[in-house]
């Protein structure tokens, strides 16, 4: 009976098994193949970034037009002859690239056209340095979107211009950016590709390419047409090098003052812009820290950085995502087959870090891929499957109690029915079950143990293979005197090995007997009408 249930128990197991297995595998698959679940993969994405952080760049420098530089040259806009003058001033140190991130796309306030000397002093200035890079910025117009430039003086004296426009994720925080944007089928490069541009750096590939995933073309004929939308291509997401702060940055007015050095912007990135609070555009970005918002001119530092060092981030496909999610769901699945509840929930655990850690390792090497999806079903497999095996060693026991609580009881029993008014829940009742059929196995030992006991003979009970289970006092004492204290578990051919040499009533006179046959099924006819022996005293058995 039992070798005919346990490979129905084993064939039920399979068939759960492979259920779950096939449930857990779509889900891990499907939310995968969404290439992540928002928020929670966004706040590991922020984590995996802050703990990727690297030294910054010595090349790359900050001049701040800070709450202190505003404290010295009065409120902001300032006088364009200032920008003019710090243009002069960095110039003379022959740096590598400026970028003058200021919105400058009209003439000066109070000027007319025929008296721009601040204009014009600026204008000079551009001209001159032949290494300055203004931004392009995105404005509403109506409906749509319309790039705003500097104003044609400065557009057509600067070295180059990129937009600073950045991207935002529905929890409002930057993690990306396009390196290039336009309308009207004119494009411009980010401000940070601008200027590794006019520093002669080269960032795209051998054909041309800029790093970062393409955008799909919009199709002629459909109601947003490449002439009147914005468009956006190569998006990489920013591999921030750390948080605010993290790049050399100078006040405005030190420069401007000559406390700086010139030769401290030699062969630099000069990066000018707003960090005073309250003016600077500043955004939420996974590196923030405690202040929780990066000026957009350190944000630019990191694209930057990010380009020089050829270091991008790109996030996986969808398909890509979906084989990530399902290797680990697969391999703990397997486990639950192959190993105990305890080493699979082991496994399960070590799993869920691995998948962390490789996530990771993933994203220092410049792709992401998000882990939630392995994460939960990594969490939801083993629960659910110890909850189902569970469940079907319940049923299991509890038809096999009830089986053997029908059974007629070979002893007596008191009494022991409890008050109908006690309520017990389907697993009470299994252990009250359980506890009942154990104490009537010890009892019916405890019953074979007196009446081996009661027997005037030496009496041992062995297992199939020989080895003692039972024995009463008489055999006890036996061999106690014979030198052998523990007979529990010994092997009878061991326990006779100082007898006579045994012959049996019935055996055949071509077949010499030897203890090793009492364990023999093939010599059990010659046991029927049993064997005499003596003993080291002589006394016949």
């Amino acid at each position: 009976m039992i070798k005919q249930v346990i490979p129905l128990l084993r064939r039920v197991a399979f068939r759960q098994w492979m259920a779950i297995a096939i449930l857990m595998l779509m889900v891990a698959g499907g939310m995968g193949y969404m290439n992540g679940l928002g928020r929670l993969d966004r706040t590991l994405y922020d984590q995996f970034m802050r703990a990727d952080s690297r030294p910054a760049r010595d090349d790359i420098i900050i001049v701040a037009i800070d709450d202190y530089s505003i404290s010295k040259l009065g409120r902001w806009p300032w006088e364009r002859s200032l920008h003019a003058k710090l243009l002069n001033r960095i110039m003379r140190a022959n740096p590598l690239a400026i970028g003058l991130d200021v919105i400058m796309p009209e003439a000066e306030h109070d000027q007319s056209p025929g008296q721009r000397a601040d204009d014009r002093a600026l204008t000079k200035a551009l001209a001159a340095s032949k290494l300055t890079v203004l931004p392009i910025v995105v404005a509403s117009a109506g409906p749509g979107l319309k790039a705003l430039p500097p104003m044609p003086d400065f557009l057509n004296a600067a070295r180059g211009v990129g937009h600073i426009h950045l991207e935002l994720d529905p929890d409002g925080v930057v993690r990306s950016v396009f390196l290039q944007e336009g309308q009207d089928d004119k494009w411009w490069p980010h401000f940070a590709v601008s200027l590794a541009n006019v520093a002669g750096q080269k960032i795209t590939d051998t054909n041309g390419n800029l790093p970062g995933a393409r955008m799909a073309p919009i199709p002629a004929g459909s109601e947003a047409s490449p002439h009147d939308s914005w468009q956006r291509d190569y998006q990489i997401q920013i591999p921030f090098a750390g948080g605010s702060g993290h790049f050399r940055s100078v006040p405005y007015a030190a420069v401007l003052r000559g406390d700086v050095p010139d030769q401290f912007f030699t062969g630099k990135y000069v990066l000018i812009g707003a960090t005073a609070i309250g003016m600077a555009d500043t955004f939420p970005t996974p590196v923030s820290g405690t202040s929780g918002v990066m000026p957009g001119i350190e944000i630019n530092a990191n694209i930057l950085a990010g380009l020089l060092d050829h270091k991008s981030i790109s996030i996986a496909r969808p398909l890509q995502t979906a084989l990530f999610s399902i290797v680990p769901v697969l391999i703990a699945l397997s486990s639950y087959l192959l190993w105990t509840p305890r080493i699979s929930l082991l496994i399960t655990a070590a799993l869920m870090v691995l998948t962390m850690a490789v996530s990771y390792l993933l994203l220092t090497l410049g792709i992401w891929i998000a882990p939630t999806a392995a994460l939960i079903a990594l969490a939801i497999a083993h629960p659910l499957w110890s909850w189902i095996r569970l469940e079907s060693a319940i049923s299991y026991l509890g038809q096999e109690f009830m089986l053997l609580d029908q059974e007629p009881h070979l002893l007596p029993e008191v009494n022991t029915e409890r008050a109908p008014q006690q309520v017990e829940d389907l697993l009470e009742q299994r252990i009250n079950a359980m506890r009942v059929a154990a104490r009537r196995v010890r009892d019916l030992r405890q019953f074979i143990s007196d009446s081996l006991n009661s027997l005037p003979d030496a009496t041992l009970i062995t297992t199939i293979d020989g080895h003692v289970l039972v024995s009463n006092q008489f055999a006890r004492d036996y061999f106690a005197a014979a030198g052998i204290r523990n007979i529990d578990g010994a092997l009878l051919p061991y326990l006779f090995s100082n007898m006579s040499t045994p012959q049996a009533t019935n055996t055949s006179a071509n077949h010499t007997f030897s203890w090793w046959d009492l364990i023999d099924l093939e010599h059990v006819s010659t046991l029927t009408s049993g064997t005499s022996v003596q003993d080291q005293q002589g006394v016949t058995c």
